[in-house]
């Protein structure tokens, strides 16, 4: 089959892979597709679209800039575990890809330079590493899906625990709905119950923090909430 050359075709096909995938996919993804323009013969993008230092130092100033987003989510009000925990993944996929990319370069260099040049060992050896990378990239990304998987399960054990609670400030409060003259001071009171009862929110594994009585206005809302759903009004 006659290989399809249309410069324009080409451009076509690297903006559509380009758009899939993460930042060092997509970085690898755009070198992949120059390589391919050059060895076709074809006309390469200008300069300007591709500033070119060694490969490897494109994916070791893409590994920074990951760091940097990794810190900036950690650093954040909001902080984000998960996001960050993806920014540093991928920053360690760019970092091993320039070991990679630099250990093949070495490789070739080292056969140029003692005159053995042998393609298929060279090769070989490019393989071999590879397979590392791909076996401590797979590592990485079960570790990542595994503490995710942890937080989930966290997240869901902490929401039980509220839910519990929840469910004793209810149970205690329809035994006298009418002891409180509003949602406020059912709030405030039952928030001190839980406290007395030591019932505090659910607390990260890894927190040393004292133990975190619910707020009077969380009490509130669950009463306020309840009380709608059973057409109860409080008294004026």
């Amino acid at each position: 089959m006659e290989l399809h050359q249309d410069p324009r075709h080409c451009r076509e096909r690297h903006a559509g892979r380009v758009q899939n995938g993460n930042d060092v996919e997509r970085l690898k993804r755009i070198v992949e597709d120059r390589d391919y323009l050059n060895h076709t013969g074809l006309q390469l993008p200008a300069r300007k679209e591709y500033p070119e230092g060694h490969d490897y130092e494109l994916f070791a100033v893409l590994a920074l800039r990951l760091v940097g987003k990794t810190m900036a989510v950690l650093e954040a009000k909001r902080k984000n575990s998960a996001k960050a925990g993806e920014y540093a993944l991928q920053a360690m996929d760019a970092v091993c890809h320039v070991e990679h990319l630099t250990e093949s370069a070495w490789l070739a260099s080292y056969f140029r330079s003692e005159r053995e040049w042998d393609q298929d060992r060279v090769n070989a050896l490019i393989l071999e590493k590879t397979k590392q990378h791909e076996w401590l990239q797979n590592e990485l990304e079960k570790q990542h899906r595994e503490k995710l998987e942890r937080m989930k399960q966290l997240n869901k054990a902490r929401h039980a625990l509220g839910e519990q609670a929840r469910q004793s400030v209810i149970d205690e409060w329809n035994k006298n709905r009418n002891q409180f003259s509003s949602g406020e001071e059912a709030g405030n009171h039952f928030a001190d119950w839980l406290a007395a009862k030591g019932i505090y929110k659910a607390r990260r594994k890894s927190s040393n923090a004292r133990p975190e009585p619910y707020k009077a206005r969380t009490v509130r809302d669950w009463i306020l909430d309840y009380a709608k759903d059973e057409g109860f009004k409080f008294r004026p």
